[in-house]
């Protein structure tokens, strides 16, 4: 969705990705101070909330939608790098959350690899994703659902679980999710830096064969 701050600018407008889910009744974005524009609305978000009042806001969309149809694979393997985080809230909001589609669907098992510097950045969606964990968990008409949750940057005593210092091993992962689930059609969705994209992408390819389906897409997000 393209976004305006007025206040900011008249002219200005960014995209932003919907973390919201299909059937929500909002529609909910989430923007981390990268660049000049985004730490600008930070700090104005932060002066409307001092001063307890909304900023006006305008929205252009929601243009664009997922070109590939995940509800067709047993396994998920969503990998966020970062703020790439934000796509996949709103695909399980889909699969777990209360206003979940009802349409039928295939999958059997969502892994969520999510990949951030320090531990505080895991506080933007930990409390909704734990929500996930905890439905999956509880009710077993629902897909089960594995949290790997990697700070680079952390120390093995301030990573209390499910956050997992350091960085993932995603050759070990990809061995784990075909290995638990052989023979099923995989998805593997990737949204983050270029480098881990592109690893995923090799992974993924040298795991394709005429016994075991491994498909990739993925989006190119940077920290």
């Amino acid at each position: 969705v393209f976004v305006n701050f007025p206040e900011l600018s008249l002219t200005e407008w960014h995209p932003f990705s919907v973390s919201s889910g299909p059937n929500d009744d909002y529609v909910e974005i989430h923007i981390r101070a990268l660049g000049d524009h985004t730490r600008r609305i930070v700090t104005l978000a932060t002066e409307c909330a001092k001063a307890d009042r909304r900023p006006l806001i305008r929205a252009d969309g929601p243009y664009g939608h997922l070109d590939f149809n995940y509800r067709r694979y047993g396994v998920l393997m969503l990998s966020g790098g970062g703020i790439g985080i934000t796509p996949i809230v709103g695909m399980l909001k889909d699969i777990f959350g209360e206003r979940r589609s009802t349409a039928p669907h295939c999958i059997k098992h969502v892994f969520v690899v999510w990949v951030m510097p320090h531990v505080s950045e895991a506080d933007l969606f930990m409390d909704t994703l734990l929500t996930h964990k905890a439905a999956a968990d509880s009710d077993p008409t629902l897909p089960g659902l594995t949290l790997l949750i990697h700070c680079t940057r952390a120390k093995e005593e301030d990573a209390k679980a499910p956050i997992i210092a350091g960085r993932p091993s995603f050759p070990d992962t990809m061995d784990d999710v075909t290995g638990r689930f052989a023979g099923a059609s995989t998805l593997v969705f990737a949204c983050g830096p270029g480098r881990m994209v592109n690893q995923l992408w090799d992974e993924c390819t040298a795991r394709n064969s005429r016994h075991q389906r491994v498909d990739f897409h993925h989006e190119t997000f940077e920290f």
